[in-house]
């Protein structure tokens, strides 16, 4: 099996979570609302494949694909005495069309596993999803459905225009209605608002606002129907460079917090930081960040990521890695248990070194550097690759050497670099300041 490594990543999202699919409408929609569900469900083949994440050698998570591409199992591993152990997995099957018609996942124990939870879906002739209903593991049946929604299209069954929530007994029977969610459109086509009323009183209004392009300005979520009373907010700005900036606000609380998340002109998500209610200022303090960082000379949309494994992170280019950080007070410094290793179909990496393996193969100094970096091999019969990475992702420097050599880095803003480094197909990453 080939792999590619890549260091410096915390993923929190795990395939496929079995949450209402209000969020899963919302899939990608950092740049554009999109109601259009159907295509989600398809998840494109024919591209670079994540093979497998392993975070700090005691952690990972494996991705096993069918003949078409398309992600049929994913399974979470932890290292116990010494040895993998399977802790979780989940499974995923396809019709025909190649739309995803479910997902299952069970819990495991010494290779015993129990059902959690499933979703399965119908589509219509076009591909979209038309009802879903989501089990828990039942007492007869291996599983029960609770719950169902159904999905009504406009007459040309194109555009979503409402989903019924239902719920059932215990055993599956005497459906009954919930809940209903309906959608409206401005004269562009783009969603202009919605409304959800609940017979369990589950009220609220969500409106949308664009740009003269058509890009999303604003996503404003009422506490209810008729209210004025902002519950939660996001809004997308637009800067001269490119970047976009997207502020989702949770402002009706007792503890208001909010999460910046910014994006580069190809759409990658650069960064996203998390601010939280302080008691004791009584104010709004940054609480943590993550930093994304990618591959920008890699194909781009040709990476296939299982199913919803990066959450809305939805790159364009590879990523090799995001990394996360908690607020000190005065700055943020590096959170532990967070670097995970990232193996792709398109390279071949065996295996990470630890520091220590590291110190014994190759010498990186000084670090901080002002004018040079030097790279000194232990083992002259080795060829060892050397990459030099700022924290956007882009590569700065890319060498193979053996013995010695020096990197000029005189013309390199000051600030902190990412570096990777290739010793026969084990691969270490850490990181160098210029001064």
């Amino acid at each position: 099996m080939k792999y590619l490594l890549l260091l410096f990543v915390f993923v929190s999202v795990y395939v496929f979570g079995q949450d209402q699919p209000d969020s899963q409408l919302l899939e990608g929609s950092e740049s554009k609302p999109d109601f259009h569900i159907g295509q989600q469900y398809r998840m494109a083949a024919n591209g670079i494949t994540l093979d497998s994440v392993v975070l700090f050698n005691d952690k990972k998570d494996e991705f096993i694909y069918n003949s078409k591409g398309f992600n049929i199992k994913t399974s979470f591993y932890v290292k116990v005495s010494g040895k993998w152990s399977l802790g979780y997995k989940e499974e995923y099957t396809y019709d025909s069309s190649d739309n995803f018609t479910s997902s299952s996942a069970y819990s495991c124990e010494s290779n015993v596993c129990k059902g959690m939870s499933k979703v399965s879906r119908n589509f219509n002739e076009k591909g979209l999803v038309i009802e879903e209903y989501f089990y828990k593991p039942g007492d007869v049946s291996e599983w029960t459905a609770t719950h169902k929604q159904e999905y009504l299209y406009d007459s040309n069954i194109e555009k979503l225009k409402k989903i019924i929530y239902y719920q059932g007994n215990s055993d599956g029977s005497n459906w009954f209605e919930v809940d209903s969610k309906e959608f409206f459109y401005n004269t562009n086509g783009s969603l202009d608002y919605t409304t959800k009323i609940g017979l369990t009183g589950s009220d609220n209004r969500t409106t949308y606002s664009y740009d003269i392009s058509g890009r999303p300005l604003s996503e404003i979520n009422y506490i209810s129907y008729l209210s004025k009373i902002i519950d939660t907010q996001k809004v997308w700005l637009y800067e001269k460079s490119g970047e976009v900036l997207v502020v989702n606000s949770n402002l009706f609380s007792d503890y208001p917090s909010k999460t910046e998340s910014r994006y580069d002109s190809l759409g990658n998500l650069l960064n996203t930081t998390r601010y939280n209610w302080n008691l004791s200022n009584q104010k709004i303090l940054p609480t943590s960040k993550t930093e994304y960082y990618y591959n920008y000379n890699s194909p781009k949309n040709k990476i296939i990521f299982p199913g919803r494994y990066l959450g809305s992170v939805n790159p364009t280019n590879k990523i090799y890695g995001y990394k996360n950080y908690s607020w000190g007070g005065v700055e943020f410094i590096p959170s532990e248990q967070n670097e995970y290793l990232f193996y792709y179909s398109d390279g071949l990496v065996t295996s990470f070194l630890e520091k220590d393996e590291t110190d014994k193969n190759v010498k990186i100094y000084p670090n901080p550097a002002t004018e040079n970096i030097s790279l000194k091999a232990f083992n002259n019969s080795e060829t060892i690759e050397f990459q030099l990475f700022d924290t956007n992702g882009q590569e700065m420097f890319f060498t193979k050497f053996s013995g010695h050599e020096e990197i000029s880095v005189r013309e390199l803003k000051k600030g902190f670099y990412l570096y990777r480094l290739n010793i026969c197909y084990k691969v270490s990453c850490g990181k160098i300041q210029i001064k």
